[in-house]
């Protein structure tokens, strides 16, 4: 019973993969060494600033703390109050990464399955000109 505990403890363990990034992936994220994200509080869906303490929280925060740990960078969160101002300030080069939504027309709106168009998402983890593509499979 023992050798069978140890074989799945074993096992196990190889099906973990490390948390490892290579150099240039965190070089491409953070130039400086320091990773600054732009964190859109004006969407409590992306983040919320708490009003007595003025902290920011969120998905959006905790997967930029997440990718910061993963790729050994220190974190500087950037906070805005709407999505404009971050698109304004993204060929400032004030921020290294940011997280934004997705805004489609409602039905109500007059949207029909034609006024969807492809997804697209910068896959700048391993090539920054390479782009990944996600398409309604009922076009």
């Amino acid at each position: 019973m023992r050798r069978l505990w140890l074989l799945l403890a074993l096992f196990v363990a190889g099906c973990v993969t490390p948390d490892v990034v290579p150099t240039e992936v965190s070089r491409d994220l953070a130039p400086s060494g320091l990773l600054r994200a732009a964190i859109n509080y004006g969407n409590p869906v992306l983040a919320q600033r708490d009003a007595a303490t003025g902290e920011l929280r969120g998905v959006s925060v905790d997967l930029a703390r997440e990718l910061a740990r993963r790729i050994g960078a220190p974190l500087e969160l950037r906070p805005y109050e709407a999505a404009g101002k971050v698109t304004a300030d993204a060929a400032s080069e004030r921020w290294d990464i940011a997280f934004m939504d997705l805004h489609f027309p409602s039905r109500d709106q007059g949207a029909t399955a034609a006024s969807f168009r492809p997804l697209f998402a910068s896959d700048a983890a391993t090539k920054p000109e390479a782009f990944i593509s996600s398409t309604n499979s009922r076009r």
